[in-house]
């Protein structure tokens, strides 16, 4: 079986192929000093991942506000509709000091991330 908290990397690997496939790469952020560490985190276990397993990540945007982004995932089995665990993160907009950022001040960044949110919100697994 996987150790529980080897689920969080693949968390952030979800989150970050999200932004990244919806023009949004999280090294463009980090050049215009925009950081989003993680502030929650909740996951639920439904059944172990087991070694050599094939999974899936489904990543999701729940909600998005000019300082928090609220993202949900699921994890699955290739080819299976049953969870392993779903969880959600919580996530603020800071700069390179730890201070929050208000992400209508970055226009262009801001209108991605809107439209990246409304895409992601309306996906189905």
């Amino acid at each position: 079986m996987v150790y529980h908290a080897n689920y969080i990397p693949w968390f952030e690997t979800g989150r970050t192929e999200s932004l990244r496939a919806h023009g949004i790469p999280y090294t463009e952020l980090t050049d215009m000093g925009i950081n989003l560490p993680v502030v929650e985190l909740q996951v639920r276990y439904h059944r172990a991942a087991l070694y050599d397993q094939l999974i899936e990540i489904w990543t999701g945007i729940e909600e998005v506000t000019r300082t928090r982004v609220h993202f949900v995932y699921t994890l699955q089995v290739a080819g299976e509709s049953r969870p392993l665990a779903t969880a959600r993160t919580v996530q603020t907009f800071v700069d390179d000091d730890g201070r929050v950022l208000r992400m209508d001040r970055f226009p262009d960044v801001w209108q991605r991330i809107q439209a990246a949110a409304a895409e992601l919100s309306d996906n189905e697994q």
